[in-house]
């Protein structure tokens, strides 16, 4: 629990565009991470969702992006943690300017966690904004995604 704490304080850190503070607590949440190995939900697979999260909420897609590509998103077993690992994923592709790899991953969560994709607001502005992208016209399949989530 102390390790989630921990994690849980980065993120608001990182809200508060506090880096120093995110970094350290991310620091400080490792050794508990390491210690529960994979018998609990809060392990080291979980931090490094949440380095995903801080690295996003920090405007550092490029970090956000590396993370991300450094877990296997099946080791999540908490159905609303990977939610929030495609929602950072694919919010930091689209920050990276990779609108394709953005939409790709919006279709892997709507195969995973499909009610996290129809009804979430971030889906929702994440379609709107690759619809509005000139890129978009590239991107085979977006206008049938934003029929499937109710945005057009």
């Amino acid at each position: 629990m102390y390790g989630q704490l921990l994690a849980v304080a980065a993120y608001t850190a990182a809200i508060r565009d506090d880096r120093d503070t995110a970094g350290m607590l991310l620091s400080e949440a490792e050794q508990p991470a390491r210690a529960a190995g994979t018998s609990t939900r809060f392990n080291t697979t979980e931090l490094a969702v949440y380095r995903i999260g801080v690295a996003r909420k920090l405007g550092d897609y490029g970090a956000a992006v590396d993370y991300a590509g450094k877990i296997d998103p099946r080791s999540i077993t908490d159905a609303e943690r990977r939610a929030r690992y495609w929602e950072d994923t694919a919010l930091a592709l689209q920050g990276r300017g990779r609108a394709s790899a953005a939409f790709d991953t919006l279709l892997a969560a709507e195969r995973d966690v499909p009610e996290e994709v129809r009804y979430r607001p971030w889906s929702q502005q994440l379609t709107h904004d690759l619809l509005s992208a000139p890129a978009s016209y590239s991107l085979s399949g977006v206008r049938e995604f934003a029929t499937r989530i109710g945005i057009v």
